[in-house]
């Protein structure tokens, strides 16, 4: 287990190539550099991209859990952290632990390939899956102008 004070000493360990990491939990409002801010460094480089990352904060708002969903976290607590959470998502990581050295997680396993069309609240891309070479409309909200129902049936569909 490595503990660090900030986000750019945490950033520094992960970098060093002669360290391995089973999992980052990651704090999103850290001082030097934050959560956002480490967890984009980390998607942008090769190695790191396959640490699979849980963050925890506490703001417990669906947008920011689903943020940092998008930008490849695999999980998320919010604070106060309970043992007993944590101890489940150990054990579920362990059940569903795919080889992540070989599959990118997130949005970061599709390559987009053209805009299919945009509307008032969104857009839909034409993407393909890297692994499996499939493609997929993908279509992307912003959260902000749907209503509290819509954001629910919204949240269900990730």
């Amino acid at each position: 287990m490595t503990v660090t004070e900030n986000g750019k000493a945490a950033y520094e360990e992960l970098k060093d190539e002669n360290k391995d990491f089973d999992l980052v939990l990651l704090d999103l409002y850290m001082p030097e550099l934050d959560g956002f801010e480490l967890l984009s460094l980390m998607q942008e480089d090769e190695r790191l991209r396959t640490i699979p990352v849980v963050v925890m904060t506490a703001n417990d708002t669906n947008d920011i859990a689903a943020n940092c969903l998008k930008m490849g976290a695999v999980n998320f607590l919010v604070k106060p952290i309970r043992i007993q959470e944590c101890k489940a998502l150990v054990k579920h990581m362990k059940q569903t632990q795919i080889s992540t050295d070989k599959i990118e997680k997130g949005l970061f396993k599709y390559e987009n390939i053209r805009p299919l069309g945009k509307g008032a609240a969104g857009c839909v891309n034409l993407v393909r899956n890297k692994l499996d070479g499939k493609e997929y409309a993908l279509k992307t909200i912003n959260l902000t102008y749907l209503n509290e129902k819509d954001k629910k049936s919204a949240e269900n569909e990730i």
